[in-house]
């Protein structure tokens, strides 16, 4: 079984310098021992104005990732609750 792992800064910092000096996809995933797949999505997800920037990649990803976390909250008997602004609240504090 495969395990998986997210692209690391310095990943993207190879990827951003090999791709804005047109080196093509799949040389740059040979190069980081990535499949092609990974390092399209890569730059297709995190291009700014045609540009990819590693830092502001990054940056996306920790968006993405809050986002992600914050959408599901659960309640206190173990559903998911998505989309809403839901607070936890002690069973025994009232307001």
């Amino acid at each position: 079984m495969k395990k998986y792992k997210h692209l690391s800064f310095e990943e993207r910092f190879a990827i951003e310098k090999l791709f804005n000096s047109d080196v093509a996809m799949r040389e740059i995933a040979t190069f980081l021992k990535r499949s092609p797949n990974t390092v399209s999505r890569e730059v297709g997800r995190n291009m700014v104005n045609s540009v990819y920037n590693a830092k502001q990649a990054q940056l996306k990803v920790y968006q993405r990732r809050w986002r992600a976390k914050r959408q599901c909250l659960c309640t206190s008997s173990g559903v998911p609750v998505f989309g809403v602004n839901y607070q936890l609240r002690s069973p025994g504090l009232r307001s």
